[in-house]
């Protein structure tokens, strides 16, 4: 109240009143989720939000956190769970009752994962070691079984690719490079070991110098035969022996030995 006094002494109260206009502002001012990935985008002009997350992010019953213009109101309400696997509709309402909908799109990101998770071979022996450190894998196949030409089955990352693709025949006599491409376009390479392993361990010829005839080998009864002629001494013969391929002998061959008695 303001009172006015006039030259003749005469006062006048004047009553002023300030009204503040309701606040006009129906706007999302900041808007995130749990796990996302950067920051999100606000178009002020076309009222939309974007957002991302990385692949495999649940976002079916999400939480939200953001902000709204002041004295507004926003539908659905800031701590309600909502579905972002699809664009959400929010509508924000003014202080002054005006309503602006903001429609979110929540993008899921590609997988980045490029592993080889499974790697089998009809007719290997024993489980396949997939090394997740150092990208190797090794299998085991029967030492006799042709290894040129198989078809590995691979489990792959969710939308991983290979090469060679899993239905390709492949020579692995020697180590061969599958290189895993992930859906985000980046890849890793894996070294494939194909092991021989040869179980048999026998004796597969067996001779010493100046014996007659040809050696008796008994692989059913591990039992090897030889004859030499009378009167040759038997106390420091040294065999030469061959044993299966990759198995060891001992004692090894060469090495003296007296025969006067089974060795």
């Amino acid at each position: 109240t303001y009172g006015i006094l006039s030259d003749s002494q005469d006062v006048q109260l004047w009553t002023v009143t300030c009204v503040v206009n309701p606040n006009t502002e129906n706007r999302i001012l900041g808007f995130s989720v749990p796990s996302q990935s950067g920051s999100s985008v606000i178009d002020t002009n076309a009222h939309t939000i974007t957002l991302a997350v990385p692949y495999g992010t649940p976002t079916g019953a999400v939480i939200p956190t953001f902000t709204i213009s002041a004295k507004s109101t926003v539908e659905p309400g800031i701590g309600a769970s909502v579905n972002l696997g699809q664009p959400v509709v929010y509508t924000v309402t003014s202080q002054s009752g005006t309503a602006q909908t903001w429609t979110v799109t929540c993008n899921i990101l590609p997988n980045t994962q490029k592993n080889i998770e499974h790697f089998t071979v009809p007719g290997q022996i024993g489980d396949t070691v997939i090394d997740q450190i150092n990208h190797t894998v090794r299998f085991e196949m029967p030492f006799a079984t042709p290894v040129t030409a198989l078809t590995p089955t691979l489990v792959l990352s969710v939308e991983a690719s290979v090469s060679p693709i899993s239905t390709a025949q492949v020579d692995f006599s020697q180590p061969q490079t599958f290189t895993v491409t992930a859906q985000d376009g980046t890849s890793q390479a894996y070294i494939v070991t194909c092991i021989r392993r040869n179980t048999a361990n026998d004796i597969v010829s067996f001779r010493v110098n100046g014996q007659y005839g040809s050696t008796q080998i008994d692989s059913v009864n591990h039992s090897v035969l030889f004859y030499l002629f009378p009167g040759t001494s038997v106390s420091a013969l040294a065999p030469t022996l061959e044993c299966s391929t990759g198995a060891t002998v001992s004692p090894v061959s060469g090495r003296e030995q007296n025969f006067s008695s089974a060795v």
